[in-house]
């Protein structure tokens, strides 16, 4: 395929041209089927079925690409990134499965256990440092403006919250900090 032809077929893909979709799907089947079986190393339902939801992809999403190269990467790229959507999908399947198959293994009891566990590693650091953790992680607020509504520079508070952080991860106490 020249430079021309990819730029033209991806344009005209771009702007809902069945036949040259058609076009691309003749010539990309067999080379991307075997890109995915080869990458994933699963049977061939798994990949005729990334490879459908990827030309689904084709369909919504083709840009107008500028050579034949472009071509090339762009649809491999979006084969891969639809195989690793399958596998992370597939995988949280699996653990959700097995979560359930376990004896005591209710995910809702999970959730629970981890409150809970959230709930004692909060309880080992001291009052601001809670605070500051759930405004920038419970209410999503920027630094900055957490910085402003407590008088402190962005810098502290951004220094305090990485230590309450890194407090929590280790499992030590805290009491009140030094400014960053």
């Amino acid at each position: 395929m020249t430079d021309d032809d990819a730029r033209a077929l991806s344009r005209a893909i771009g702007l809902g041209d069945t036949e040259a979709f058609a076009r691309l799907y003749r010539a990309w089947y067999a080379p991307l089927l075997m890109l995915i079986r080869r990458s994933c190393g699963r049977d061939d339902a798994f990949a005729h079925d990334v490879l459908h939801d990827a030309m689904l992809d084709v369909i919504r999403a083709m840009p107008e690409l500028p050579h034949a190269g472009a071509l090339d990467a762009w649809l491999r790229r979006a084969v891969l990134h639809r195989a690793l959507d399958h596998l992370r999908r597939e995988r949280r399947r699996f653990d959700r499965e097995r979560g359930r198959d376990l004896p005591g293994g209710d995910p809702r009891a999970d959730g629970i256990e981890r409150q809970e566990a959230v709930q004692r590693m909060l309880d080992g650091i001291d009052q601001e440092s809670r605070g500051l953790l759930m405004l920038r992680f419970g209410h999503g607020r920027a630094l900055d403006r957490i910085a402003r509504s407590i008088g402190l520079s962005g810098s502290a508070v951004d220094g305090r919250i990485r230590r309450a952080v890194a407090a929590l991860r280790s499992g030590t106490p805290t009491e009140g900090h030094p400014d960053a």
